[in-house]
């Protein structure tokens, strides 16, 4: 999972986002979707491989917007300063998984802030 944030803003520290949720509410999802694909061959470009990886897409977009608007706020940000997408570090699809999920995670006016549309 990737992060960025508008860096115009005056951002110098570290901060705690702290939100009150379990660390499984993301962790056990995901760990659903895997354990559901084990006859996948992911070593291999295929049509189950991308279903799989919408999939681990549609997890995290539920999981991002689950997060309390409260928990931009408490550190000086809006939800829409942030750009949210997610790839893998190697492998298939690693464009088709930004370029999708940026769209998936984002609202509009951020993906205009961002220069995305």
């Amino acid at each position: 999972m990737e992060l960025s944030w508008d860096y115009s803003k005056d951002i110098d520290g570290y901060y705690d986002w702290e939100n009150g949720l379990q660390p499984d509410f993301l962790y056990q999802p995901l760990v659903d979707v895997v354990e559901a694909c084990e006859d996948i061959d992911l070593c291999n470009p295929s049509e189950e491989k991308w279903e799989f990886a919408q999939t681990l897409l549609a997890v995290l977009e539920k999981s991002i917007k689950q997060i309390p608007d409260e928990i931009f706020q408490k550190n000086n940000f809006k939800r829409e300063d942030i750009l949210f997408f997610a790839t893998m570090g190697s492998g298939d699809y690693i464009q088709e998984m930004i370029d999708t999920s940026v769209k998936m995670f984002n609202t509009s006016e951020t993906l205009e802030t961002y220069g995305v549309i």
